[in-house]
């Protein structure tokens, strides 16, 4: 019975042990794995770390480059400085000439051109002056001119051969303006002639004969009017040559 228990109790020790054996492995597995995995991150902190270290070595570099840039420019500075006052100085002289000297060529210019617009104006104010001379000169010749054609008209019209002149003359006008006035109601007639000696279409006879039927009081009245124009004309003109002409 004693054995039994202790190989009872032996066997749960064993199972405890191999447990314990199993779970140990197991842990240690997980902390191989661990390990591995720290490694690795350390590895690539490592590799970062080479990178930035590589970056600040460059960034030494450059800074260095930059300081003895910025050295060899402040010594520049220091043995141009003077050069660049005295540079300033002859440029700030030269603005001012300029700006003085472009100040006189505007005066100069200015008063040149104001020189030749008042010169302009007073030519042009002697041209007018000389035209309005000329002009009043002009019309005094043209009333002295008219008042001695006067003097001559009325001296000429007292003349039998004036006065026999004029009569004429009306005579002639009057004569003109019934020419003008029988020649514009020929040309008239002639137009209402010439449309009445277009063939008309007539539907018949009948038609014919009512049309023709008025045109004879009419022609009878335009030959009646000339007759009695021609004998008018006879006896208040003794000019034959006009009325001939005109029958």
């Amino acid at each position: 019975m004693d054995n039994t228990n202790k190989l009872t109790n032996l066997d749960k020790i064993l199972l405890k042990l191999v447990f314990q054996v199993d779970q140990g492995s197991q842990r240690q597995k997980g902390v191989k794995e661990q390990i591995q995995i720290h490694s690795e991150n350390i590895q690539k902190k490592k590799e970062h770390i080479a990178d930035l270290l590589v970056k600040s070595r460059q960034l030494d570099d450059e800074i260095n480059r930059m300081q003895k840039i910025s050295t060899h420019t402040i010594q520049n500075y220091k043995v141009w400085k003077p050069t660049c006052l005295l540079l300033t100085q002859h440029e700030e002289n030269f603005e001012k000439q300029l700006v003085e000297q472009h100040a006189c060529t505007v005066r100069d210019n200015y008063k040149e051109s104001s020189d030749k617009r008042l010169q302009g104006l007073q030519q042009g104010i002697m041209q007018d002056r000389e035209y309005i001379l000329k002009r009043q000169l002009y019309q005094d010749y043209i009333k002295q001119y008219r008042d001695i054609l006067q003097q001559h008209q009325s001296q000429y019209s007292e003349f039998p051969q004036a006065k026999e002149y004029f009569k004429k003359k009306v005579e002639l006008e009057e004569i003109r303006c019934r020419v003008l006035d029988c020649t514009e109601q020929m040309k008239q007639k002639t137009e209402f002639l010439a449309e009445l000696l277009e063939p008309p279409s007539f539907g018949s006879l009948h038609e014919w004969a009512l049309e023709m039927y008025p045109l004879r009081y009419f022609f009878s009245a335009i030959f009646n009017w000339f007759r009695y124009r021609s004998a008018y004309d006879a006896v208040s003109c003794p000019c034959g040559v006009y009325l001939g002409s005109e029958q």
